[in-house]
């Protein structure tokens, strides 16, 4: 199973590895411990996990002795990966005198694995020595190959005396031969047509995000406004004017509802008009994203 973390990062258990979303070639390798401590942590989302309860399922159960000093070291370890891939991803906090507690918007990839149990993935990582070794293996597929190759022959051999009992049936006459192969033709293309438009209404369409850098511009009430401008194009000073302006034409409730926006003001292609964009998420009780759209007008239209 893979999970993305706050839209960004691409988590893969069987593979220990993080990944930008949008980028998959920027990865990092993670340890085999700190591996086992992020999926229990995912586990565990937005719960505060006791320091004795980490070193227990993730060190005690694999038949490992772990410390404080250890799951100290791998949490640091998780927190640099994370800051490697995107600076905006501060989701591990630490409880004083308890534990950690992860807070992350946690959503398992699209693929046919997906509805495997987290636990069969820290399985696969946990790496014990109950597989057989690979001489055995190599062993076994040796001697299946060597029986398949003697049951070959022995077919083979006796081929020949079933073909000369056997006489295929006759063809009534030419015309009826066109017609069945024709309706074997047809019958073919059906099943492939019908085959190419399940494949094609069921397979997952995977989304391409691309993050873009923001910074803090000013709170409205219920609302916090972050600024996409990352070239400046604008000073703050202008921009948080012609936010207020055009958060006031939209009439956007932010007395009573708990709103981040993401704002920026740029110029179209064609040099003459200019365009403004405002992505508006409500936010719930628990910090959460519930409801997001977008706004795009040209002009001030």
């Amino acid at each position: 199973m893979k999970y993305i973390i706050n839209l960004i990062i691409v988590y893969t258990p069987s593979e220990k590895t993080l990944a930008l979303h949008n980028d998959p070639s920027q990865k990092v390798n993670l340890s085999n411990p700190a591996n086992r401590l992020l999926l229990e942590l995912i586990r565990y989302n937005g719960k505060t996990l006791e320091r004795e309860t980490l070193l227990h399922n993730v060190w005690e159960e694999y038949g490992f002795t772990g410390s404080n000093s250890n799951l100290n070291t791998y949490i640091s370890e998780l927190r640099k990966s994370f800051s490697s891939l995107s600076e905006n991803i501060k989701i591990i906090t630490t409880v004083p005198k308890v534990g950690f507690r992860l807070e992350a918007e946690i959503e398992p990839a699209l693929h046919p694995d997906a509805h495997a149990e987290t636990r069969a993935d820290a399985e696969v990582v946990a790496q014990r020595t109950t597989s057989p070794p690979q001489e055995e293996l190599e062993m076994s597929e040796d001697k299946r190959n060597n029986a398949d190759r003697q049951y070959s022959g022995v077919n083979n051999k006796a081929a020949p005396v079933e073909a000369s009992t056997h006489t295929p049936p006759a063809v009534p006459n030419s015309s009826r031969q066109r017609s069945y192969k024709l309706g074997v033709v047809m019958a073919m293309a059906f099943a492939l047509i019908a085959w190419l438009g399940y494949a094609y209404f069921h397979t997952p369409r995977l989304l391409k995000i691309v993050s873009e850098p923001y910074s803090y511009l000013f709170t409205l009430g219920g609302c916090e406004v972050y600024s996409l401008d990352y070239k400046n194009a604008y000073s703050k000073k202008t921009l948080i004017a012609m936010a207020r302006q055009d958060i006031a034409r939209e009439k956007l409730d932010c007395q009573h509802i708990k709103n981040v926006i993401f704002y920026k003001k740029m110029w179209a292609e064609d040099k003459f008009n200019e365009v403004t964009f405002m992505g508006i998420c409500s936010v719930t009780t628990t910090e959460k994203y519930e409801r997001c759209f977008t706004i795009k007008n040209f002009a001030g239209n």
